[in-house]
């Protein structure tokens, strides 16, 4: 299965790119397809691992924007 692991592109790499998709999804511009939601559904963390509860929001923006910074690594 795919993890929640913040690659929302799935490219192996969490990065900017993954951050745009991030932002672009918790505004509402972009609608993420089944594989980018189990990828970027990384909010809430619970003891510093994914706990995913369905939707991109800006809880999972921000989890991906700390792990992009090098700020938390799961």
């Amino acid at each position: 299965s795919t993890p929640a692991d913040g690659d929302i592109n799935g490219d192996g790499n969490v990065n900017v790119i993954d951050l745009l998709l991030a932002t672009q999804i918790t505004l509402g511009i972009k609608t993420a397809t089944d594989d980018e939601l189990v990828r970027g559904d990384v909010a809430p963390l619970e003891s510093g691992v994914p706990a995913p509860d369905g939707v991109i929001n800006t809880a999972d923006l921000i989890v991906i924007q700390r792990k992009v910074f090098g700020q938390v690594s799961f």
